[in-house]
């Protein structure tokens, strides 16, 4: 390499912003908020009246039909959604298995009494915005941590690898599935479920490349710290 393209290098690490990698800490902030939000937000969109999102849709046909508690059930359907990922396709857990597992059910019952029953229609549409967003929100996160995959993630990656069915697909025919079945039980179905299922995707690709460039700085190797430091 000639002396010049040396100097150009040099003249480049020393004026680049410095490069270190986010703590770990904050990936797992992310992990432990994300379905706290994820469920905040379902829970809101309930309690608007416009209909639940998704999954949301069976925990609230099987509260109607069992009056068992939301978050109980979503404890139960994820945890056999984990038993099948595990059993039929060795798809490993992570630490976000935790809070997939035992937050998103209480984020829900808890979003759901956020809400007062007697709103004006301008207040559930701005509740139903919230809750939208927080929805999006939420699941960003937990993805962009990659600490572990959420109980439909984690089927759908065990269809991917047993049956090479995309993962955007099989969750699509998961959500599509659960919505069906809690319609039949009467759950909250509305016009939040066909937004939710057109909606959310278009914000989770917007928010999910920026959240995961924050996590991911590359560092500098040790022979660029030395001549960075030998330069100044």
């Amino acid at each position: 390499m000639s002396s010049n393209a040396s100097n150009e290098i040099d003249q480049h690490l020393l004026t680049r912003k410095p490069n270190t990698q986010k703590p770990p800490a904050l990936r797992v902030a992310a992990g432990f908020s994300g379905p706290i939000l994820l469920g905040l937000g379902s829970g809101i969109s309930i309690s608007a009246g416009f209909g639940a999102f998704g999954f949301s849709v069976l925990l609230d046909g099987i509260y109607q039909l069992t009056n068992l508690p939301l978050w109980l059930s979503q404890i139960i359907i994820t945890l056999l959604f984990y038993a099948i990922a595990w059993l039929w396709a060795g798809i490993p857990l992570g630490v976000g298995t935790l809070p997939s597992l035992l937050l998103i059910g209480p984020a829900i019952s808890l979003g759901a009494t956020i809400t007062p029953d007697s709103v004006s229609l301008l207040a559930n549409l701005v509740a139903f915005t919230v809750g939208l967003v927080l929805f999006a929100v939420g699941i960003s996160l937990a993805a962009a941590a990659a600490l572990g995959p959420d109980g439909i993630t984690a089927v759908s990656l065990a269809a991917e690898k047993k049956r090479a069915v995309p993962v955007p697909k099989s969750n699509l025919i998961l959500n599509l599935s659960a919505i069906t079945l809690g319609i039949s039980f009467g759950g909250n179905f509305g016009a939040a479920t066909i937004v939710g299922l057109l909606v959310v995707p278009i914000l989770i690709a917007q928010l999910l490349p920026v959240i995961r460039a924050s996590f991911k700085q590359p560092l500098l190797t040790p022979s660029q710290h030395a001549r960075i430091s030998a330069k100044k």
